[in-house]
């Protein structure tokens, strides 16, 4: 007698999590209201890669991956100063297809009369500047020297457009302007990060939150 053959479908890998958060010194309240954004951040990408794989789960395909749903957070530490805080965080995910993505998530917060708060590009500037004209142009310039812009270089994606979805943070360099996958060129063209230097910038603000680096 013959007995049924048993089909055995093989489980997808489990989900893979990985994130390594900001480590700074101050133990001022801008640190740890800065830490604590990049910790919220970060947990809300873990709650919604578990949620997307359970989602999936049940689909015929989920079942036939041979790669995990992967969450890998990165951050990097721009300024670690006592009244000063800007960290840069990255987020490469996989959900299935060809390839994965990834994201930039910047946590800029500083200490003012009124207490810790964020750092608003404006407040880099003098009063009345025209700061994102200024920045536009600078970034084109910028943007075009990395080969990694096609998108902002056949005008498919204005100056002005990338300007507004850049994560930035801001160092002893200047300040640093993070691109997503897609954000200004294809995705083999990665996620370029340029690095305006203050000296390239006209009315920065030297009483203002830049104190603290223009030392």
């Amino acid at each position: 007698m013959l007995l049924p053959a048993l089909i055995v479908f093989a489980a997808a890998p489990a989900p893979k999590i990985t994130v390594q958060l900001p480590v700074v010194r101050s133990k001022t309240v801008v640190a740890a209201a800065a830490l604590r954004d990049a910790k919220t951040w970060a947990t809300a990408k873990k709650v919604w890669l578990l949620s997307t794989a359970k989602r999936d789960a049940n689909e015929p395909w989920y079942k036939e991956l041979t790669y995990p749903y992967t969450l890998e957070i990165t951050s990097s530490v721009s300024t670690d100063h006592p009244s000063l805080q800007s960290y840069r965080l990255m987020a490469g995910t996989y959900t299935g297809g060809a390839h994965g993505n990834g994201q930039y998530f910047t946590v800029n917060k500083v200490m003012t009369p009124a207490g810790q708060g964020d750092l608003m590009l404006s407040q880099l500037f003098l009063p009345g500047i025209d700061y994102r004209a200024e920045l536009a142009k600078v970034l084109h310039r910028k943007l075009s020297e990395t080969n990694q812009a096609s998108s902002l270089e056949d005008g498919t994606v204005s100056a002005e457009n990338a300007l507004s979805s850049a994560q930035w943070t801001v160092s002893t360099r200047g300040i640093e302007f993070g691109f997503d996958n897609y954000a200004v060129g294809s995705f083999a063209e990665g996620m370029p990060i340029v690095t305006v230097p203050f000296s390239e910038l006209i009315g920065l603000n030297p009483a203002g939150p830049l104190r603290f680096l223009l030392k």
